[in-house]
């Protein structure tokens, strides 16, 4: 049986969304309540997975989610380019 890709990419980034969501929980974050943590946030053309913001709803950190067989640093290199667009924008 063949294995379609695209489905196996977004199985892996699921389970990478369930870790993040998992730890986030674990520090106090509630992924549910968007005045804390927006989901898909649009930076440009582009979105960013998620942006934890403060309570004035400025966006105070920025999560990429990628999938177990991509690097960590490509997520913190594409999330430190949206902060930087989103600081300028804020």
């Amino acid at each position: 049986m063949e294995t379609d890709l695209s489905t196996f990419f977004l199985m892996l980034e699921k389970e990478t969304r369930q870790l993040i969501d998992a730890r986030l929980k674990k520090a106090d974050w509630n992924v549910n309540d968007h005045r804390q943590v927006a989901v898909e946030v649009p930076v440009n053309e582009l979105f960013a997975d998620y942006a934890l913001l403060d309570e004035d709803g400025k966006v105070i950190a920025i999560i990429e989610a990628k999938k177990f067989s991509r690097s960590a640093r490509d997520g913190e290199h594409q999330a430190l380019e949206y902060a930087e667009i989103l600081n300028h924008t804020q």
